[in-house]
Protein backbone atom coordinates (compact mmCIF):
# COMPACT_ATOMS: atom_id res chain seq x y z
CA UNK A 1 0.00 0.00 0.00
CA UNK A 2 1.74 3.38 -1.05
CA UNK A 3 0.35 6.46 0.57
CA UNK A 4 0.05 9.88 -1.11
CA UNK A 5 2.98 12.28 -1.01
CA UNK A 6 0.57 15.33 -0.39
CA UNK A 7 1.60 16.97 2.49
CA UNK A 8 -0.67 18.67 4.84
CA UNK A 9 0.15 21.22 7.83
CA UNK A 10 -0.23 21.76 11.22
CA UNK A 11 -3.48 23.90 11.73
CA UNK A 12 -2.76 27.69 12.81
CA UNK A 13 0.30 27.28 11.73
CA UNK A 14 1.84 29.53 8.88
CA UNK A 15 2.45 27.17 5.53
CA UNK A 16 6.09 27.36 5.93
CA UNK A 17 6.17 25.73 9.26
CA UNK A 18 7.14 21.79 8.87
CA UNK A 19 4.53 19.82 7.32
CA UNK A 20 3.96 16.20 7.96
CA UNK A 21 3.33 13.16 5.35
CA UNK A 22 -0.30 13.06 5.42
CA UNK A 23 -0.38 9.10 6.46
CA UNK A 24 1.35 10.31 9.91
CA UNK A 25 -1.48 12.51 10.94
CA UNK A 26 -3.98 9.77 9.61
CA UNK A 27 -2.64 7.03 11.52
CA UNK A 28 -3.57 8.87 14.77
CA UNK A 29 -7.54 9.18 13.41
CA UNK A 30 -8.19 5.31 11.79
CA UNK A 31 -12.08 4.84 12.93
CA UNK A 32 -12.31 1.50 14.60
CA UNK A 33 -15.26 -0.24 17.04
CA UNK A 34 -15.89 1.04 20.23
CA UNK A 35 -14.46 -0.70 23.29
CA UNK A 36 -16.43 -3.09 24.90
CA UNK A 37 -17.06 -1.51 28.58
CA UNK A 38 -16.17 -4.13 30.45
CA UNK A 39 -13.08 -3.59 28.65
CA UNK A 40 -12.70 -0.07 29.16
CA UNK A 41 -13.44 -0.55 32.90
CA UNK A 42 -10.52 -3.16 33.47
CA UNK A 43 -8.47 -0.85 32.13
CA UNK A 44 -9.15 2.10 34.16
CA UNK A 45 -8.84 -0.39 36.74
CA UNK A 46 -5.74 -1.48 35.87
CA UNK A 47 -3.96 2.36 35.33
CA UNK A 48 -5.55 2.84 38.88
CA UNK A 49 -3.37 0.26 40.04
CA UNK A 50 -0.62 1.37 38.53
CA UNK A 51 -1.09 5.17 39.66
CA UNK A 52 -1.26 3.74 43.18
CA UNK A 53 2.04 1.56 42.40
CA UNK A 54 4.01 4.75 41.99
CA UNK A 55 3.67 5.32 45.27
CA UNK A 56 6.10 2.92 46.37
CA UNK A 57 9.12 4.04 43.94
CA UNK A 58 8.55 7.67 44.97
CA UNK A 59 8.89 6.75 48.65
CA UNK A 60 12.22 4.84 47.80
CA UNK A 61 13.08 8.29 45.92
CA UNK A 62 12.64 10.45 48.99
CA UNK A 63 13.99 8.53 51.31
CA UNK A 64 16.71 6.28 49.20
CA UNK A 65 19.74 6.03 51.50
CA UNK A 66 22.21 5.62 48.51
CA UNK A 67 22.08 7.99 44.65
CA UNK A 68 21.52 4.27 43.26
CA UNK A 69 18.72 3.80 45.07
CA UNK A 70 17.06 7.08 43.97
CA UNK A 71 18.18 6.61 40.41
CA UNK A 72 16.77 2.72 40.64
CA UNK A 73 13.14 4.53 41.84
CA UNK A 74 13.36 7.20 39.20
CA UNK A 75 13.93 4.25 36.54
CA UNK A 76 10.55 2.20 38.19
CA UNK A 77 8.54 5.61 38.20
CA UNK A 78 9.38 6.44 34.79
CA UNK A 79 8.32 2.63 34.29
CA UNK A 80 5.18 3.03 35.50
CA UNK A 81 4.62 6.38 33.14
CA UNK A 82 5.38 4.05 30.74
CA UNK A 83 2.71 1.76 30.97
CA UNK A 84 0.19 4.33 32.28
CA UNK A 85 0.68 5.88 28.47
CA UNK A 86 0.06 2.49 27.05
CA UNK A 87 -2.74 1.69 28.48
CA UNK A 88 -4.34 5.07 28.00
CA UNK A 89 -3.30 4.48 24.25
CA UNK A 90 -5.47 1.47 24.21
CA UNK A 91 -8.32 3.09 26.28
CA UNK A 92 -8.19 5.73 23.73
CA UNK A 93 -7.18 3.70 20.81
CA UNK A 94 -4.42 6.24 19.77
CA UNK A 95 -1.69 4.59 17.91
CA UNK A 96 0.95 7.13 18.14
CA UNK A 97 0.92 7.21 22.09
CA UNK A 98 2.42 3.62 21.65
CA UNK A 99 5.59 4.84 20.13
CA UNK A 100 5.84 7.61 22.19
CA UNK A 101 6.04 5.26 24.72
CA UNK A 102 8.65 2.87 23.44
CA UNK A 103 10.84 6.00 22.85
CA UNK A 104 10.71 7.03 26.42
CA UNK A 105 11.44 3.29 27.40
CA UNK A 106 14.73 3.18 25.02
CA UNK A 107 15.53 5.98 26.77
CA UNK A 108 15.23 4.95 30.00
CA UNK A 109 17.16 2.00 29.14
CA UNK A 110 20.02 3.98 27.93
CA UNK A 111 20.04 6.23 31.00
CA UNK A 112 19.93 3.40 33.36
CA UNK A 113 22.58 1.57 31.42
CA UNK A 114 25.19 4.84 31.72
CA UNK A 115 24.28 5.11 35.16
CA UNK A 116 25.47 1.59 35.90
CA UNK A 117 28.53 2.06 34.37
CA UNK A 118 29.36 5.22 36.51
CA UNK A 119 28.46 3.59 39.51
CA UNK A 120 31.07 0.74 38.24
CA UNK A 121 33.78 3.27 37.67
CA UNK A 122 33.28 5.35 40.90
CA UNK A 123 33.39 1.72 42.52
CA UNK A 124 36.94 0.79 40.90
CA UNK A 125 38.12 4.39 41.40
CA UNK A 126 37.13 4.08 45.29
CA UNK A 127 39.19 0.87 45.59
CA UNK A 128 42.00 1.76 43.64
CA UNK A 129 42.28 5.19 45.97
CA UNK A 130 41.91 2.17 49.19
CA UNK A 131 44.23 -0.08 48.02
CA UNK A 132 47.00 2.90 47.38
CA UNK A 133 45.82 4.23 50.89
CA UNK A 134 46.51 0.69 52.41
CA UNK A 135 49.47 0.58 50.70
CA UNK A 136 50.82 3.98 51.81
CA UNK A 137 50.08 3.15 55.32
CA UNK A 138 51.65 -0.55 55.94
CA UNK A 139 54.66 -1.09 57.56
CA UNK A 140 57.53 -3.21 55.98
CA UNK A 141 57.46 -6.29 57.69
CA UNK A 142 60.70 -7.70 59.84
CA UNK A 143 63.37 -8.98 58.24
CA UNK A 144 62.48 -7.59 54.68
CA UNK A 145 65.60 -7.41 52.81
CA UNK A 146 66.16 -3.82 51.52
CA UNK A 147 66.67 -3.31 48.28
CA UNK A 148 69.01 -0.49 46.64
CA UNK A 149 69.93 0.31 50.26
CA UNK A 150 73.13 0.46 51.72
CA UNK A 151 75.87 -2.47 51.54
Amino acid sequence: MTFPTVLTTIEGLPSTAVAYPAPLLALDTVPVAPLPETLQNGLMLAMGALAMGLAMPLYRLVRGPTLPDRVIALDAMANFVCALIVLYAVLSQRILLVSVSLVIGLVLFLGTVCFARYVERRAQAAAAEDLARREARAPEPPGAPDIGGSP
